[in-house]
C-alpha cells in the first residue's frame, strides 16, 4: 500500500516464494516488479513477476551466479547511452562525464538489483560502500530538480529491466 502496488494474493505468494532470505530483499523484489509494471503500463501478473525476477533462484536471495551478468547489464546500457567505456566506468578516472555516468550506474544498480552497496562498490572498481552512498545521494538530489535526468533514468531503468 505504501508504494501503491496493487497485486492479488497469487502474485504476492509468488514473489514471497522467491525471496526468503530477508524482508529487505522481499521488499526490493516487490518494488522492482511494481516499478516494471508501472513503467511498461502492464498489469501485475505472475508472468510479469516471473520475467522481472528471472535472476532469482527459487527460495533464494538472488545471488545465484548471475550477479556479474546483472550488474554488467547496467554498465553495458550506460556505456552505450553515454558513450563511456565499461573499463572507464570501472576505473578510477575522475573526468566529469565518466564520474557522472558512474554515479548513475551506482544509482541504477541499487535501485533495480538486490545487491548490497558493498557488492556494487566492489564490482565497480573496488569502491567503498560510502562512495556508493554518496553517488546515490547525489543522483537523488539531481532528480529532484532535473526533469530531463528523471526522464532519462526512467528510460534507462526500463531498458535494463526489459533486457
Amino acid at each position: 500500500k505504501l508504494n501503491n502496488i496493487n497485486l492479488n494474493d497469487e502474485v504476492a505468494e509468488f514473489i514471497a516464494s522467491r525471496v526468503l532470505s530477508s524482508i529487505r530483499e522481499l521488499e526490493g523484489a516487490l518494488i522492482r516488479v511494481g516499478a516494471f509494471a508501472s513503467l511498461t503500463n502492464q498489469k501485475l501478473t505472475i508472468e510479469l513477476a516471473q520475467k522481472v525476477l528471472i535472476n532469482l533462484k527459487e527460495n533464494g536471495n538472488g545471488k545465484n551466479g548471475k550477479e556479474e551478468i546483472q550488474l554488467n547489464k547496467v554498465l553495458k546500457i550506460l556505456s552505450k547511452n553515454y558513450s563511456v567505456s565499461i573499463s572507464d566506468l570501472k576505473s578510477h578516472k575522475r573526468q566529469k562525464d565518466i564520474a557522472a555516468t558512474r554515479q548513475i550506474a551506482f544509482y541504477l544498480m541499487k535501485k533495480i538489483t538486490f545487491f548490497s552497496l558493498k557488492t556494487i562498490g566492489e564490482y565497480i572498481g573496488g569502491r567503498d560502500h560510502s562512495t556508493v552512498i554518496h553517488a546515490i545521494t547525489k543522483v537523488e538530489k539531481q532528480l529532484k530538480t532535473d526533469e530531463h535526468l528523471t526522464k532519462k533514468l526512467k528510460l534507462l531503468e526500463e531498458e535494463v529491466l526489459a533486457s
